[in-house]
């Protein structure tokens, strides 16, 4: 038996024992309760959950507008829906704008069981497509910080000019040059490449992008200041139309140490995602006449033009993406065996062949002989959602895949609890199990260097006051004695009151870069020693040629 859970706002007890009984009658296990005014109503909302809300109109001291005005102010997406013994038109209309689900007369509480399937599936998938657009806002937060963090460029331009269409903020950072010259100035990557470098770096580039192959080299580019920076450009050949399309890649600084390899791969994924407010279709299927009635928005959601939808099981069938059509049947079929509640998402194909996501439910109405005869539902379009969440998973993998072949962990602190989110890089580069690993700020601060813990923990909340981006080096000292050096990047995220919420950042495994630069200095000590001491006896020399004189 399923469960609801139902808040009257209802001053008659009689009227809403009817409206349980009705419900009881379509095979409900109720959990109610009633609410005569504002006050018992905020208070039914702050402690306990709600499936849906039944409200009488018009009540002496509170009515209709007056709840869907304290429903409003507390937040909470629960369908509203109004009952009453007499409203016109232009009420009606009134409370739908007010934010009333639907509106139904006492004396037709059959509609009652329908109506609030439906309210309910729609909040349900209200909340779906909510917490798939927070994934997303939350994936492109971490990316646009990844790249702000990344210590080289972004780029992408057209396999066939070469024209640059876009470069990330760190082009102007390592080379001072405005962004816009970039995409602006066809020959722009050419014309500042280092004359000694540019003819071999276009021809190489240029027949690599011939053969569809992905390609590293080197080179070195003019600065704006004059200066010759040396880069590693890791670049990507992306086809499309049986040809190469794009080219997407990263420009590494390799200036300093040359011969330290670093290999950084971008992630381009600028994920665009526009959600159309759902629209609804109701159906009603008389099943032995085999006679549907559908809405105009149901004809709308199969491709169908008003009134071309003849109401057969055929003509809804026929739009049903055929790798979905037996499912769907199959579906169909089980619900009327178990006379449970369809609900089914599947996909249907227009005349021009476009492909359309449904969400559909409904409920059954059986003889005594346990044979359908009606079936009662709607279908919404989920298209866009589905299409989010294929975008989520897409991007996820991008921004994987850049971590992975960057060597760039990335990780979040939530700042409420200090508790931490580290990315699969994260963990290689810290070499903790993820199972083994305490998820907080402390548990973090263990695995540092004990000389280190304490300047790392001060940045990190000193850092709750800063609106730029932060950073620190560390080491970290590893069960076996071997030392790793680390590069963490990371900036605050803030709320509406500009109070910090989370920290996002990288950190960036520089061992090797750090252990070659203490070499070339100790090198370079080394050698300055030795002049000193052969400075000092060419000296003494001159001064016993000059006694013996």
């Amino acid at each position: 038996m399923k469960r609801l859970r139902v808040l009257h706002i209802e001053d008659s007890e009689h009227d809403a024992a009817l409206i349980d009984r009705a419900l009881l009658t379509g095979g409900y296990e109720l959990f109610t309760e009633r609410a005569e005014n504002a006050e018992a109503m905020s208070a039914a909302l702050n402690t306990k959950v709600w499936d849906v809300i039944l409200c009488n109109y018009s009540m002496p001291h509170f009515d209709a507008l007056s709840a869907l005005a304290v429903l409003k102010s507390s937040g909470l997406d629960i369908p509203c829906i109004i009952i009453s013994g007499t409203i016109g038109e232009e009420t009606a209309v009134r409370a739908m704008v007010a934010g009333a689900s639907d509106y139904l007369m006492k004396d037709n509480l059959a509609r009652l069981v329908p109506a609030i399937e439906r309210e309910m599936h729609d909040a349900e998938n209200r909340r779906a497509q909510e917490v798939a657009e927070n994934a997303f806002r939350h994936s492109e937060e971490q990316l646009t910080a990844l790249m702000n963090s990344v210590d080289g460029i972004l780029w992408e331009a057209d396999a066939q000019t070469f024209q640059f269409t876009f470069v990330s903020p760190g082009a102007e950072r390592l080379l001072g040059y405005p962004l816009r010259r970039w995409t602006e100035e066809p020959t722009f990557w050419t014309d500042h490449i280092h004359p000694d470098d540019r003819e071999e770096a276009v021809r190489y580039c240029a027949e690599c992008t011939r053969d569809n192959r992905d390609h590293e080299f080197e080179y070195r580019m003019l600065a704006a200041d004059g200066s010759v920076v040396w880069l590693c450009d890791i670049v990507t050949v992306l086809m499309g139309d049986g040809r190469a399309k794009t080219l997407s890649g990263i420009m590494v600084d390799i200036t300093e140490r040359k011969q330290v390899e670093g290999e950084l791969a971008s992630s381009e994924a600028r994920l665009r995602l526009a959600l159309h407010a759902a629209r609804l279709g109701t159906y009603d299927w008389d099943v032995p006449n085999d006679h549907i009635e559908w809405s105009r928005w149901h004809e709308e959601l199969w491709g169908y033009a008003p009134g071309e939808f003849n109401g057969t099981y055929k003509a809804f069938s026929d739009r049903v993406h055929p790798d979905d059509l037996p499912e769907t049947n199959v579906k169909v079929e089980q619900c009327i065996a178990t006379r449970d509640r369809f609900s089914h998402e599947f996909r249907v194909v227009w005349p021009d062949n476009s492909v359309h996501w449904v969400a559909g439910i409904g409920e059954f109405e059986l003889d005594g002989g346990g044979k359908p005869i009606r079936m009662l539902g709607a279908v919404m379009d989920i298209t866009e959602r589905k299409r989010a969440e294929a975008e989520l998973r897409t991007s996820r993998e991008h921004l994987a895949l850049a971590q992975k072949v960057a060597k760039l962990g990335s990780w979040e602190t939530d700042l409420s609890t200090l508790a931490v989110t580290w990315s699969e890089e994260t963990y290689r580069i810290f070499e903790v199990d993820v199972d083994s690993f305490i998820q907080t700020h402390q548990g973090f601060l263990q695995l540092i260097h004990p000389d280190d813990r304490a300047a790392v923990d001060k940045a990190f909340f000193d850092s709750f006051a800063q609106q730029s981006n932060c950073s620190i080096k560390h080491r970290l000292l590893m069960p076996d004695g071997r030392i790793k050096f680390i590069d963490e990047q990371w900036e605050i995220l803030r709320d509406a009151e500009d109070a910090p919420v989370t920290a996002v950042g990288t950190c960036h495994d520089i061992t090797t870069r750090t252990l070659a630069e203490a070499s070339q200095q100790e090198s370079e000590d080394r050698l300055r020693l030795l002049f000193e001491q052969m400075r000092t006896d060419f000296i003494t020399a001159l001064r016993m040629d000059s006694y013996w004189i």
